[in-house]
């Protein structure tokens, strides 16, 4: 999680703290359940940036670095 990129972007007004690893070029968008944050994937983002992927991860609102709250699909 250290080699990542991390940014900050705002939905329906709550920080929601994003993830990406690798060059960019095939992405793959991961996203965690109940209970979990992004940094519990580690392993599995190493694994696919090790393949030429580009892991795309956030912390949803209420999880692991982005502010609490809750939003919906849609947002």
């Amino acid at each position: 999680m250290r080699a990542a990129r991390r940014e900050t972007v705002t939905v329906a007004g709550r920080d929601v703290v994003v993830f990406r690893s690798g060059n960019g070029e095939r992405p793959v968008l991961l996203l965690h359940g109940w209970m979990f944050r992004t940094s519990r994937f580690a392993p599995l983002i190493r694994a696919l940036t090790e393949r030429g992927y580009s892991p795309v991860a956030f912390d949803a609102p209420g999880h692991g670095e982005s502010s609490a709250g809750e939003t919906s699909i849609l947002q």
